[in-house]
């Protein structure tokens, strides 16, 4: 098999594998944390990424829920970038698209940290209404995987804190 069947081949098994996500996924899930449990509606948010494991795979720990969620917010363009700092629950511009953070999970593993966050990513248009370009969870420690696709923006998760 050749490099490009190979990459055809796995491109057709994500999205096989995220579309039959979105036709199992309840309405509601429930995480524990240890410290509280975090009630997720993904039909509210049309999450289309997979939800994060429940725990450490490694050491079966529990993932710490945190307050506040910082990114690397990068215009492709300027070659300009930013640390964004967002409360859970607010919302925060890098030129013209609007980041609102609902969840931040936090592995404890110190020898592999992880991040999850579950955002929500808009973009502003002169004339327009806002527009959704991403909704889903996004992880620290697999940046290739779960990313923003945008032409200008690129946004990274650094931590929870």
């Amino acid at each position: 098999m050749t490099l490009a069947s190979l990459f055809r081949i796995s491109i057709i098994a994500i999205i096989l594998i995220s579309t039959s996500f979105a036709q199992d996924s309840s309405s509601e899930e429930e995480i524990s944390t240890g410290e509280e449990s975090i009630e997720i509606d993904f039909l509210e948010l049309n999450a289309k990424k997979e939800s994060p494991p429940l725990e450490n795979k490694n050491s079966g720990e529990p993932l710490k829920k945190t307050g506040k969620a910082k990114f690397i917010a990068l215009n492709k363009i300027t070659a300009k970038s930013e640390e964004l700092s967002i409360n859970i629950g607010e919302s925060k511009y890098f030129y013209n698209i609007n980041v609102k953070v609902h969840k931040c999970l936090r592995d404890a593993n110190p020898y592999k940290p992880n991040n999850y966050l579950l955002t929500t990513i808009k973009e502003s248009k002169k004339d327009e209404d806002e527009e959704v370009i991403f909704q889903g969870w996004l992880n620290s420690a697999d940046i290739s995987v779960s990313t923003l696709t945008h032409p200008i923006y690129e946004i990274f998760v650094k931590t929870c804190e």
